[in-house]
């Protein structure tokens, strides 16, 4: 399963911090997604529309770059460990 676009953030998530963590994600990807198809560009609320989606668009990247980092911290202190053991 982990193919499926939204189903690797969540497992990210789950495994680098916890279940929750990986259903926020999943859904904040779904989210994401869904928000590009209703912004209609001639409605009134389009313009306000547009910086709430720009906001979470970058707080959204940065979180999920932030997990990625924080994942690749916890491999090489996995790693470490792991060659300390042996």
């Amino acid at each position: 399963m982990a193919w499926l676009p939204f189903y690797q953030i969540y497992l990210l998530g789950k495994l680098v911090i916890n279940q929750l963590v990986g259903w926020v994600l999943g859904i904040g990807g779904v989210f994401y997604c869904l928000i590009i198809f209703s912004v209609n560009e001639n409605s009134f609320l389009s313009k306000a529309f547009t910086i709430v989606y720009s906001n979470y668009v970058f707080f959204y990247s940065i979180v999920i770059v932030g997990v990625y980092i924080y994942a690749i911290f916890k491999y090489r202190k996995l790693k470490k460990f792991q060659n300390n053991k042996l």
